[in-house]
């Protein structure tokens, strides 16, 4: 048999308001399933050096 996937309760907003809070300040968020499982997400956070 599979594996169980422990059971996930909350709004659904989450990556969504990252990557609102991203935007804000340039940066962009990316999350989807991974082509072999699992699960990625990848944050492009703008550092300004100076």
């Amino acid at each position: 048999m599979g594996q169980r996937r422990p059971r996930v309760t909350g709004s659904g907003r989450g990556l969504i308001g990252l990557r609102e809070r991203l935007a804000v300040y340039g940066g962009a968020l990316s999350a989807g399933s991974c082509p072999h499982g699992g699960f990625a997400v990848e944050a492009v956070i703008p550092v300004e050096v100076g």
